[in-house]
């Protein structure tokens, strides 16, 4: 397994996680148990860095394609 299939398989498996968590609470069971909320917790925080980590890869790419255009213009052909 690569590193790759690992984030996506941690990635579902949060976002199962999250999404049974918040589905057992709309159902009106008040007190989920504690693993539930271990396991939303930690889906929560897994999906945030993904979240996080995937904006700033994208802010860093915007930038260098924007470095790389004002470098080609400026530089004499």
């Amino acid at each position: 397994m690569s590193v790759k299939q690992g984030v996506v398989a941690v990635a579902m498996l949060s976002i199962v996680f999250v999404s049974l968590g918040t589905l057992l609470l709309f159902l009106g069971q008040e007190t989920p148990s504690v693993p539930l909320w271990i396991a939303m917790t930690f889906g929560g925080f897994v999906l945030l860095v993904i979240g996080v980590h995937i904006l700033s890869a994208s802010i860093l790419t915007y930038l260098r394609a924007r470095r790389r255009s004002a470098s080609e213009t400026s530089a004499p052909s």
